[in-house]
């Protein structure tokens, strides 16, 4: 609630998590056709759900039978200062859905705020250059508050630095990119023409996700690691 004139009603933030939910039941005004949201008989959303569904079936197969191709890898690890920083990232089908349905500004922010802490940790393994974690945030929200110009968001910081967005940061970097030109190129109708894509890519991760733990379960697989988050 303290947040909410800032966040909601000033600058319009999108809430990502709460746009798949909506999405499933549908918005205020769109007409059910037997029970489901008009957002079900979108192909693209269908599309969308195959992708995940299909390489993370690939990847769970795998693990059983070595010989069946693994599909895309899905991790990667970058090594800066004679292996003092190790920085691990991945390719997230959900990471990449949700980057789509967050503002060009803030996931720009996010991926730009996520390679500069990358930085300072290089920085500080190295060279033994102080923190000025503090300092910056307040540069950066004042920034954004008189400067008009000024490309990111103050939330990109304490996002940026934290482990798990270093993973995201490739997936952020996508979707990012995908959106400015499908705006740019298309317009807003271009955009929501291909939002069920990326909401798709996001129901079709966990849904695979659920769907290999219950057929590992049974087949008492264990560590078959479809994705890391």
């Amino acid at each position: 609630m303290l947040l909410r004139q800032q966040w909601v009603v000033d600058e319009r933030l999108l809430f990502p998590m709460v746009q798949v939910p909506i999405a499933m039941i549908g918005e205020a005004g769109e007409e059910e056709k037997r029970g489901l949201a008009p957002v079900f008989r979108r192909k693209a959303l269908w599309a969308g759900v195959g992708v995940p569904m299909v390489f993370y079936s690939l990847r769970a197969l795998n693990q059983y039978n070595p010989a069946i191709p693994e599909g895309i890898p899905l991790r990667w690890f970058l090594t800066f200062a004679k292996g003092a920083v190790v920085i691990p990232w991945t390719f997230n089908y959900a990471g990449t859905g949700f980057g789509y349905l967050l503002s060009t500004k803030l996931s720009f922010s996010i991926w730009v705020m996520g390679a500069l802490t990358i930085a300072e940790e290089v920085a500080l393994s190295t060279l033994g250059v102080s923190s000025g974690g503090p300092l910056l945030q307040l540069l950066i929200t004042l920034a954004y508050q008189r400067l008009p110009w000024w490309p990111l968001h103050p939330l990109s910081f304490p996002i940026g630095a934290v482990w798990c967005t270093h993973q995201v940061m490739v997936s952020m970097f996508l979707a990012w990119l995908t959106k400015i030109t499908v705006l740019h190129y298309g317009g807003v109708r271009l955009y929501r023409a291909t939002r069920p894509f990326f909401l798709g890519l996001i129901l079709g991760h966990y849904l695979a996700g659920g769907w290999w733990l219950v057929i590992d379960g049974f087949m008492g697989m264990r560590e078959n690691y479809l994705f890391f988050w």
